[in-house]
């Protein structure tokens, strides 16, 4: 027996199918019609839903830290400094 996995949030059917042995961990669900992506598992045709939490600020700046940890990576550790210096302690 195999069913197509609706979308969590318009409720719509995706272009993924599971059979009743799939399991899924942190599968990421795309819907064609909404355009949303997301994280769901599936165990015995049960579908969970799994809430991703928000992206955390440096020092409550508001900027996150994931942007500054992607320019550490890109940028000279030099330039990196610079940039580090502007926020407030």
């Amino acid at each position: 027996m195999m069913e197509w996995i609706n979308c969590p949030i318009c409720r719509s059917k995706t272009r993924t199918k599971i059979r009743i042995d799939t399991v899924l961990k942190n599968f990421p669900l795309f819907c064609p019609k909404c355009k949303q992506e997301t994280l769901i598992c599936v165990n015995e045709l049960n579908i969970s839903v799994i809430k991703e939490p928000d992206a955390q600020t440096i020092r409550g700046t508001g900027t996150p830290a994931l942007l500054l940890g992607t320019l550490a990576q890109l940028v000279s550790p030099w330039y990196f400094g610079m940039i580090t210096a502007f926020i407030p302690k």
